[in-house]
């Protein structure tokens, strides 16, 4: 059985929300290695944890964002692979999360 090694998973925004907030907050996290694009801009310089799983990561976003693009990479073959994010503004509410059909997986 072949194991899958990464991961990409896109959230592409087609005007579901329409928030007067100026940013979301991105909560994401990945075994083991993830990288974060935003627009198509790394994000590498906003996560603290982008290599520990048991971590997540919070990244303000803008509420005009198009796409959010996230790759996980498995470091070790034997292990599985996961990645878990969700989206929610400034009073706590959780708009998305990434087992929605608001996320496509590109595995």
């Amino acid at each position: 059985m072949r194991r899958i090694r990464q991961l990409v998973l896109l959230l592409a925004y087609f005007g579901m929300y329409s928030y007067a907030a100026p940013a979301f907050n991105l909560r994401i996290t990945c075994d083991d290695k993830l990288a974060l694009y935003v627009d198509g801009t790394d994000q590498a310089a906003n996560l603290n944890n982008p290599n520990t799983w048991n971590k997540d990561d919070v990244v303000k976003i803008s509420s005009t964002f198009q796409v959010i693009a996230a790759q996980c990479v498995n470091a070790k073959t034997s292990s599985k692979l996961g990645l878990l994010a969700s989206l929610d503004d400034d009073n706590g509410d959780v708009l998305m999360t990434s087992d929605t059909e608001n996320w496509r997986c590109l595995a």
